[in-house]
């Protein structure tokens, strides 16, 4: 009788250890899928600024040949 308590002890400590091993896999999958879709919004928000730059530095350059064409000389 005791063997057999063991044993249903035994079976009882391995399936809570493997309940408790599914649910960090699945609490790690949520994580990983949250932090997937963090960073693909920061590379969205980089293209953006990007862009941003870009054409900040065009305006720039339209503005700096503007002004040397209005110059004096040329």
């Amino acid at each position: 009788m005791k063997l057999q308590f063991d044993q249903m002890q035994l079976h009882g400590i391995k399936s809570l250890s493997s309940y408790n091993v599914q649910t960090k896999k699945r609490t790690l999958k949520v994580k990983l899928r949250n932090l997937h879709c963090y960073f693909e919004s920061l590379q969205e928000e980089a293209r953006e600024l990007q862009e941003a730059i870009d054409d900040g530095f065009t305006r720039i350059d339209t503005l700096d040949e503007r002004l040397s064409q209005e110059e004096p000389g040329n």
